[in-house]
């Protein structure tokens, strides 16, 4: 019987310890678990509010940016080959490249005037305009098929005048008689459309931004027939002739 209940006691104590360590591994898995749970709401609190909107965020200019850059380089900006500054003729042709199969609108001074398709593989065109009087200002732009537009060229100013300019001499008179070889350098001077370009018998002689001119010219003995040929920036040009007389 000793015996017996000695075997008793050390089964009781074996079976208290054991349900003891499994309480406490118990207690440590749950607390495992509410840690893992805790870490892994927090993970998902964070993917929602923060790296989601980034990572849409990002998606989203990436996008923006793509379409933008494929809109811009879809339609190609009209480039003119450089026209005239002036002309004295109302009827220009504006030349250029663009982009095959778009349309080139023309616009002249603000307003719409004229449009052409381009054909041309290499993207050449040609339109003709009918310039105004005084300045016109000439910009284009293209619009393909789907009414997609280009942006704005550069503008470019044309002055179309087809008056002669003015020519006026102060020096010298006609038939002015000059003595003495102190005096066989004359001085020309005089005033005529700004920016014009006088030529005295094959001398060019500039005229400047005020509309005045001035330079020398060597008389030979004798009867001196003095050309001037005054020519604008748009081709039209006015003659004046004078005479004078030179002795040694």
């Amino acid at each position: 019987m000793i015996d017996g209940k000695y075997y008793n006691s050390t089964n009781m104590a074996t079976q208290k310890i054991s349900s003891r360590r499994a309480k406490t591994e118990s207690k440590k898995m749950f607390r495992q678990t509410l840690l893992m749970l805790f870490f892994s709401i927090v993970l998902i609190i964070v993917f929602i509010f923060i790296i989601l909107p980034l990572f849409l965020k990002l998606i989203s200019k990436q996008s923006s940016s793509d379409n933008t850059n494929q809109e811009t380089l879809v339609i190609q900006t009209p480039i003119i080959s450089t026209p005239v500054n002036a002309t004295n003729s109302a009827q220009l042709t504006i030349s250029g490249f663009g982009q095959k199969d778009t349309t080139i609108y023309l616009l002249l001074n603000g307003s719409e005037n004229q449009k052409k398709t381009v054909e041309d593989e290499a993207g050449k065109f040609e339109i003709p305009v009918e310039l105004t009087a005084g300045e016109n200002r000439i910009k284009l732009y293209a619009e393909n098929q789907d009414k997609k537009q280009s942006n704005l060229s550069s503008e470019y100013l044309v002055i179309y005048d087809n008056d002669p300019p003015k020519i006026e001499l102060e020096s010298p008179t006609e038939g002015q008689k000059i003595e003495l070889r102190k005096n066989q350098l004359l001085t020309v001077k005089g005033t005529s459309e700004p920016d014009a370009k006088i030529d005295l018998n094959g001398r060019i002689i500039r005229v400047g931004k005020e509309g005045l001119f001035s330079a020398t010219y060597q008389l030979s003995e004798g009867e001196n027939k003095l050309i001037f040929i005054a020519t604008d920036l748009a081709g039209n040009a006015t003659t004046l002739e004078r005479i004078v007389s030179f002795k040694l």
